[in-house]
């Protein structure tokens, strides 16, 4: 696997990605993890999140019994991906709001990739997508979290939230 990354002629650089080959959530599955983050508004939340998630995964994977005693992989692994997600929003949430100097207003969209055997897993949060390409197509594994789509305008309204000018 390789990475590459460009600023572009933004004044600064706020993405973040991330390729494990191995993770250690078995002792005879291979699991390899791949993340890309987007930030905005700082690189706080990114930097949080590249180094918090794939961990916040691993621990959730643990705490169900791993893959090895794992007559459910793929409902493990969906759990355990949900969970990551919303551990590191917790705990940068608790780590933004108690650490003096920290811009809390950075965010970053995220789309990691979950490899086991023959199958992959993918979850996203915001707008960044996860593509395949099979036979020289894309195929999409990911749906974008914009408020264009009548269902996510839906949930943020359902949650508290505004839609306005279709963002």
């Amino acid at each position: 696997s390789a990475v590459y990354s460009e600023q572009g002629f933004r004044a600064t650089m706020e993405d973040e990605e991330i390729l494990l080959q191995d993770l250690a959530t078995s002792n005879w599955r291979h699991c390899s993890f791949f993340g890309v983050y987007d930030g905005h508004g700082g690189r706080e939340c990114v930097t949080f999140v590249r180094q918090r998630l794939h961990m916040n995964f691993v621990a959730a994977l643990h705490a169900r019994g791993g893959l090895d005693k794992s007559s459910q992989v793929h409902h493990d692994i969906c759990d355990s991906l949900a969970q990551g997600f919303r551990e590191t929003d917790r705990q940068f949430l608790s780590w933004a709001q108690s650490t003096e100097g920290v811009n809390g207003g950075s965010g970053c969209a995220a789309v990691v990739a979950c490899i086991v055997g023959g199958w992959i897993w993918c979850a996203n949060l915001g707008d960044s997508r996860a593509l395949l390409c099979r036979d020289g197509r894309a195929v999409e594994l990911s749906l974008d979290h914009k408020p264009d789509r009548e269902d996510e305008a839906e949930r943020i309204e359902s949650a508290g939230g505004f839609v306005s000018f279709r963002r």
